[in-house]
């Protein structure tokens, strides 16, 4: 759904305002998207995806039937975890191991094909809205979606090491094997329908973000952290740690400019 930039103003801002009767019609009737139906009314009519638009209501009609003023879902999470946990009998070396999957769906994310202006042409537009108002050639509606699943599968490990009573070692590793996107409906599965109408090039994109790992999702972390505490002396209770932490590289965008499938930048 889209989300406009004009969003309620303080009392403060109101208050030095020009009374502009587009705006405060707009914002009466349909709220907040008003003053863009409104702006772009002024010449008495306008076409919208095909369809000539003479009055607010019928700009919002239009909108609620694409979903803009849906109620957005509720995310939700789920979560499946098995572990271990071992320690020596003096306790000097303790240990967990788990192997998890996670899932979450609903997540509210921006749509930026839905957010183009081929596909949205309240946005950057230099023909619906007069030079110098408020929706001349600026992004007016943010669309989102919360209609996607992610999943992740890995296993994690730590082991802490305390040899000496002011010494202690703390070491923590993960492998993240699975990061991926099941299903997303602003993005057409390989191989259904909706895929196949795609042309080469829409094809390509669809792969890439289907086959590429999720962003900013490393398949590796390593850490390493000691800490020394000194006990007797002037400086008793102060302390000295090192720590080390290794990543590996991570996916910035699945998409053809960062192509994570054909050796596109990652970051770590």
């Amino acid at each position: 759904m889209p989300n406009t930039k004009n969003q309620p103003k303080t009392s403060q801002e109101k208050i030095g305002e020009a009374p502009n009767p587009l705006e405060w019609v707009g914002r009466i009737v349909v709220g907040q998207w008003g003053r863009t139906y409104a702006e772009a009314l002024q010449t008495g009519s306008y076409t919208y995806l095909g369809t000539l638009v003479t009055s607010i209501a019928q700009a919002k009609a239009i909108q609620v039937a694409r979903g803009a003023y849906a109620n957005l879902k509720n995310e939700t999470g789920k979560n499946i975890e098995f572990g271990a946990k071992i320690s020596t009998a003096d306790n000097k070396i303790v240990g967990t191991f788990s192997v998890f999957r996670g899932e979450r769906s609903n997540q509210k994310l921006d749509d930026p094909v839905m957010q183009l202006a081929a596909n949205e042409p309240y946005n950057y537009s230099t023909t619906l809205f007069a030079p110098g108002s408020y929706g001349y050639n600026t992004r007016n509606f943010r669309w989102r979606t919360t209609d996607l699943t992610n999943r992740v599968e890995g296993t994690e490990a730590e082991v802490i090491w305390t040899p000496i009573r002011n010494f202690q070692a703390v070491i923590n590793g993960s492998w993240l094997w699975t990061a991926k996107t099941l299903d997303d409906k602003t993005h057409p599965q390989p191989g259904s329908d909706r895929f196949n109408a795609l042309n080469a090039a829409g094809q390509r994109d669809q792969i890439i973000y289907y086959s590429g790992r999720l962003e900013y999702v490393p398949e590796y972390r390593f850490n390493f952290f000691g800490k020394y505490t000194l006990t007797d002396g002037v400086a008793r209770g102060a302390s000295f740690g090192l720590g080390a932490r290794y990543m590996s590289q991570a996916v910035v965008a699945r998409n053809v400019d960062w192509n994570p499938l054909a050796g596109g930048y990652q970051f770590g």
